[in-house]
Order: C-alpha cells, then structure tokens, then sequence
C-alpha cells in the first residue's frame, strides 16, 4: 500500500471512530446517576418561629446549592412538633436512610423522655451531620415580676410551686429542671402544651406562668423589650451567651451545682443506618452551609453560633450521654416521687 493510501485509510478510520467516541464521552443527563435524592425533607421537631427552626429555615437555601452537584433540587423545612419534639425525632428515626431526609434536634430532650417512656428512638443511633449551635438556657420570669434575681425566685419558688411553661411534661429541659430541684429544693408545676420556644417565653410575658428554662434562641426580642428578664445563665463563664453577658452565670453567682443540663446543642441528623458515602456528602454540604451562614444565624435565628463537623458532632453526642447518665436517674427519681 502505498504511503498516500495508508493516510488516506487512517483518516478514514479516524471519521469512522470518532462519533462512537463522541457517544462515549457525552453521556445523556438522564444518564447521569444521582448521588443524592432531588428532594431532601429537613423535619424539625418544634414550631418554625423558634431558633431551632429558623435556623433550619437559614440553612436549607445554602445546603440545597452546595449539594446541587450531586442531584439536590430542593431542601424542604417541616414543623413536626409535639411530646417536647419526640414526635419530629422519631419521624426522622424511621425514615428511609438514603439521604432524603434530615433533621434538627436538641439531644437532651430525647434523652430526657426515654427515662419515663419508649420514645420510639435512641439518641446514639442517629447518622450526625453537625452542629449549628451550643447555647446556655436561661431562667426566665415576666419582665415586671418581683423577682429581680436567682435569689428571690429560690425564696419564692420553697415558698409555693412556680408555674414553669413547657412543650412537654418531660423536653429539652427537663434534665435542668431536674439538677435544679435536686440541688435547690424548689417546688415545680410543669404546665405543658407550649409549642416551640417563643411561645414558651410569651406564656411568661403575659403571666400565665411563672417562669420558663429557654437559650435565648429566637426570642432576644421579648428580652430586649422587657417583655421578659433572664436571671442566670446555666452555665460556665466560657459558655456566656453573647447577646446577654449582664445576665450572671451559674458560676459567677458560685452555684457550678446548676450548671449540668444547662447547656443546649442544637445538630443536624440524617437517619440511623445512612449509608456512608450519603452521610459524607450531606456531611460536608452541611459543614460549608454552616460556614456560610454566621451573620444570618445570629441575626435571624438568634442562636449561639458555634459549628462542628459532623464527624465532632457524632464524639459530642456519645460524651453527652455519658455525661447526663446521672441527671437521668435523678429525673427518673423525680418522676416516681410525683
């Protein structure tokens, strides 16, 4: 053959080749596997108007464009809420684990719950995402009560039973309750049926209870205005909330006794059972939403900023459940006492 036909041959190969090649490289988008589902369901286990849904509200845009490379179309937020936020919890215990649902929880009430009943999931189960949030709770009484510090309401709490408003009978602050009857001798009644934290704090503004236990997580306003006051912060000196440093800490009025169960932990949970390679990828779109959202989160959801890897996220919650192991048998003693 000569050396024209051989480049005439070659080049003729080459035309032939190259749209099977084409094919190969191209490939149809509906082709295209999808590492994540379109749609992804963020339950959170309180009403929307507080920290803890507001802050899912500010995250959802920021997560769905950092995981839209891997199919996300949409992060919804739903209110799931009742029994203290079981309710919302074990909805998202028991759904599917293929990354189509998260979830926001505050881990003590859970574990508060399931000393008194089956609530339907375990704490340590859960696939942990990361942390948006740890935030002091406060003692909180109507902005005109007679009560100006920790020291009158101990007086008037051994005087008569306080009204204290809460989601549940047993919540996210009932292992603070507990530590504080236990090591002050207060008399409690626990007036139920508040649903998210705002409306725990106005059940105190307009003086249908006493008091309330709450982080200042969506409701600085009702404290700026003086619709309520805070008395002391459950907590550290290092743990101070930001937006209130006058209100003392348990430590600063010396009483280091109140500070277990004062302190909250705001996270983000995918299902038990998550496959690894989705808890990565929802790992990671959620650590950078975290990042990007700072000056959002304390502006609109109001919290105290404090992020963790999901990977930190999962060591804090096995510590946090050995820490509580004794506040959960003082609630449990409690209980059987009423």
């Amino acid at each position: 053959m000569s050396h024209f036909a051989k480049k005439v041959s070659f080049w003729v190969l080459i035309v032939l080749l190259l749209p099977i090649s084409i094919n190969l490289l191209v490939i149809p988008k509906d082709a295209i596997s999808k590492k994540l589902p379109s749609k992804i369901t963020w339950i959170v286990p309180y009403s929307l108007g507080g920290g803890t849904g507001t802050s899912a509200l500010v995250l959802a845009p920021r997560l769905q464009r950092n995981l839209a490379k891997y199919g996300v179309e949409k992060v919804e937020v739903i209110s799931v809420s009742g029994a203290g936020g079981a309710v919302g919890v074990k909805k998202g215990y028991n759904s599917k684990p293929d990354g189509s649902v998260i979830g926001s929880m505050l881990p003590g009430g859970g574990l508060a719950q399931s000393v008194v009943r089956d609530v339907g999931f375990e704490i340590g189960k859960f696939r942990f995402l990361g942390k948006i949030a740890t935030s002091p709770r406060f003692i909180f009484v109507k902005g005109d009560s007679s009560i100006n510090s920790f020291k009158d309401f101990l007086i008037a709490a051994k005087k008569k039973p306080l009204k204290l408003s809460a989601s549940g009978k047993t919540g996210a602050t009932s292992f603070a309750l507990a530590n504080i009857i236990e090591n002050t001798g207060i008399k409690v009644r626990v007036v139920p049926g508040y649903k998210g934290g705002r409306k725990l704090i106005v059940a105190v503004a307009k003086g249908d209870v006493d008091f309330t236990i709450k982080s200042t997580g969506g409701v600085v306003k009702f404290i700026r205005d003086g619709d309520v006051k805070g008395l002391v912060q459950l907590a550290p000196n290092k743990l101070k909330d930001p937006f209130f440093p006058n209100i003392p800490t348990a430590e600063e009025l010396g009483r280091k006794d109140l500070i277990p169960g004062g302190v909250l932990h705001i996270l983000i949970y995918a299902p038990p059972k998550t496959p690894n390679k989705i808890t990565k990828l929802l790992r990671e779109g959620v650590h950078q939403a975290l990042l990007d959202s700072k000056e959002d989160l304390l502006k609109q959801a109001q919290v105290a900023y404090a992020p963790l890897s999901g990977e930190k996220t999962q060591i804090l919650v096995n510590q946090f459940i050995n820490d509580f192991r004794k506040l959960v048998e003082i609630h449990k003693r409690q209980q059987k006492q009423k």
